[in-house]
Order: C-alpha cells, then structure tokens, then sequence
C-alpha cells in the first residue's frame, strides 16, 4: 500500500484525508463532491458513525467455527434493535482467541455506499469510527463536535451524544485512568481532555486491515471478487479435468467388461457347438447345457455333461470368483476365474476334488486388475 484515503461519512458531507506513502501525515481536509475528482489512492477506507452500529466483543469457540460464523447473526439477535436477517454481520480475529463482531443494516450500507461512489469513490473498508480509538491505554474517549466516542477495556465500545456522556459513566460504575481527548466542540462534563486536533488522523494512526469490515460478504468490492477469480477458474478446470478423468475410466471398464463378455459369449458358443453339434440350434447356451445336463440325454454326452453336473454345485456357491472363460477339449474342462486372492482359488480346487468322480487341477496363476486370474482344469475320475 503506497497511498491510503480516509474517509469520514458525517450527516452533512464526506470529509477525507489522505497518506501519501505508509507512515505519512495525512494531508487534508479535503472536500469531496460529484463535480471534483476525487484523489487517487490505493486504499479507500470509510469510517461510519459507531452510533449506527452493533459492536461487541467475541468468543468464537476452538472448533465448529465455520458453523460459528454461519449462525452469526443470531447468536447477537438480542441485542440488535431489527432484523438481524436485514443486518450485515462481519467478524475479524483481536488475537488471544477473541474477536469483534460488528454489524448493521444492510439498507444503511448500501446508503454509505451509494454516498461514497456519488462522489467517485469504491471504498475497500467500511469501519466504525470509535473501532479505531487507541488500546492504550484501555479505557478512551474522544469529544468530537457532535458526539463522543468510547473504547472501554473488557466494556462496550460505541458513540453517545455528549449530554448521555456521565449517565453511561454511571451506568457503567465508573472507569478508572479514563483518558479523554478532545477534538472541537464544547467540553464534556467539566473535563476538556487532551486535545488532537482532527478527529480522522487520529484516529487513522490506530488502523488496521484486520478490523471488522463491512465491506465483505455481499458488498464486498468488484476488484476483491476480481481477485479471487483465477483461484475460481483454477478450482473449476480442477473439477473439469477430474471429471473427464472419471469419464474415461468409466468408459475404459466398460470397453474392458464389454471385450471380456464377448470373450465369454464366444467361448460358450464354442463349447456349445462342440457338445451339440454345428447344426444345433443357439438361443440360450448356458440353459440348455443345464437343461442337458438335469435329463441326462437327449444333448450333449460324454464328459462335458457329467463334468457339468458334478462341479455346478460347487460353483454355484462360490460368490467370490468371477469366470472369465471357460473351453472344454479331449474330455478335459478348463474354466479361467478371477478371484481376490490365491486362497480361494486353492479352496475351490480342494472342495471340487472332495467331489466323488471329479478331479480339479490349478494351473498357473497370474496376477492384474487387483485380482487373481487362474485356470482351473476338470477331468471325471477318483481322487
């Protein structure tokens, strides 16, 4: 930040006073009007009345605190005047745990607003004027022309008009080593106070980006939604490019499961024709070789039949294992199955072999795809 405008909202008029560079005197007052153009700054902050305001002090707990945040506005409802859904919250960390909440009324802000950009101005921070007294020592107030403003340690902070000044002292029982300074106007209680000249460069030494800022959420600035553009597009690309990855291997299992069914089609075809015939006729394999095999004749004979009808009840109560082929040559019944790891395999090879007339033999087993492809081979015989 090399320039910084502040910016003071009063009943009649905008006042500003602007820093050159950080650390600067701020130069001014400078009168801003729709038919002057406003000075350029890097930095516009608006300081608004604190008696138009909720400003308390705040707990968030340790964990939770995006829930927190979320219920803001009600965990303050008593103490808001209206609506707290026609108010504008905002929060902002003041170290050891603590924080300030401050808000308004929506309507009111925009109204600010609608004053500030009248006379060419957008500001970056929207801030109660008495936010910015000074913390030390703790207990300040400031008599300004027209109203007081308080900081009160582990207190309120806020506005009043000058005549309510000792009634809130009363109210409160009293503040210790209060510090009153003064800037214009007559005196408050009998007490003058150390005087500082203008209000809004004393009170512009004590910023900081930190504070509470009104200008956030639904009002935040164009630029500061600008800004956070690119982090947007990148998490959009992100999520894009995540999802045509999902695409894609969605599509290649599919490519994949559709190859191997038509691999398994084709080999059952194959063991049909084989058993049947090339002149019998195809409509549902695997139901008329079980169909063949329950009669017992009338289809296919010979070993394919009496292999089927000892090892399907076996395999009907595997749910473990998928088949991937299966190809019957020279009175020998070979089925390739997957399963998730080699036990299983080896276990249904030994519960096959208790099977009188049936004897299974495990050939070479190979792993991919996360999971175990062997071929079990089935001849008829005794163990």
């Amino acid at each position: 930040m090399s320039s910084r405008l502040f910016v003071l909202a009063e009943e009649g008029a905008l006042v500003g006073w602007l820093a050159s560079k950080p650390g600067a005197a701020l130069t001014g007052p400078l009168g801003l009007s729709a038919d002057r153009e406003p000075p350029s700054a890097d930095q516009v902050v608006l300081l608004v009345p604190a008696e138009r305001c909720l400003i308390r002090r705040a707990n968030p707990p340790p964990r939770g605190r995006a829930e927190w945040l979320r219920g803001l506005a009600f965990q303050f409802e008593e103490g808001c005047a209206g609506d707290v859904e026609s108010m504008q919250f905002c929060y902002a960390d003041a170290g050891d745990g603590a924080g300030w909440v401050v808000a308004a009324e929506r309507a009111l802000v925009e109204h600010w607003l609608q004053r500030a950009a009248s006379v060419g101005l957008d500001p970056d921070f929207v801030v109660p004027d008495a936010l910015l007294l000074p913390t030390d020592p703790p207990n300040n107030a400031l008599a300004v022309p027209d109203k007081l403003l308080f900081r009160i340690a582990e207190g309120p902070v806020g506005a009043v008009e000058r005549e309510l000044w000792p009634s809130l002292l009363a109210a409160l029982g009293g503040v210790g080593d209060l510090q009153l300074r003064h800037s214009g106007g007559p005196d408050v209680g009998g007490a003058r106070g150390e005087s500082v000249g203008p209000s809004i460069p004393y009170l512009a030494r004590q910023f900081d980006q930190n504070l509470p800022n009104l200008r956030s959420g639904e009002f935040a600035p164009a630029a500061r939604q600008s800004a956070r553009a690119p982090a947007l597009r990148l998490a959009a690309g992100l999520l894009l490019a995540a999802f045509v990855v999902h695409l894609l291997a969605v599509g290649f299992e599919w490519w994949r499961d559709s190859r191997r069914i038509a691999a398994i089609d084709s080999e059952i075809s194959e063991v049909f024709y084989s058993a049947f015939g090339p002149n019998a006729r195809l409509v549902d394999p695997l139901a008329q070789l079980e169909a063949a095999s329950r009669q017992g004749g009338g289809g296919p004979s010979g070993d394919l039949i009496t292999l089927l009808r000892l090892a399907a009840p076996v395999l009907a109560t595997e749910s473990r294992m998928r088949l991937n082929g299966l190809e019957f040559r020279d009175g020998m019944l070979e089925l390739a199955l997957a399963a998730p790891d080699v036990g299983t395999l080896d276990g249904l090879r030994e519960r096959l072999n208790s099977v009188s007339g049936l004897s299974a033999q495990l050939g070479g087993t190979q792993f991919g795809d996360g999971e175990f492809v062997g071929r079990l081979r089935l001849q008829g015989g005794s163990r």
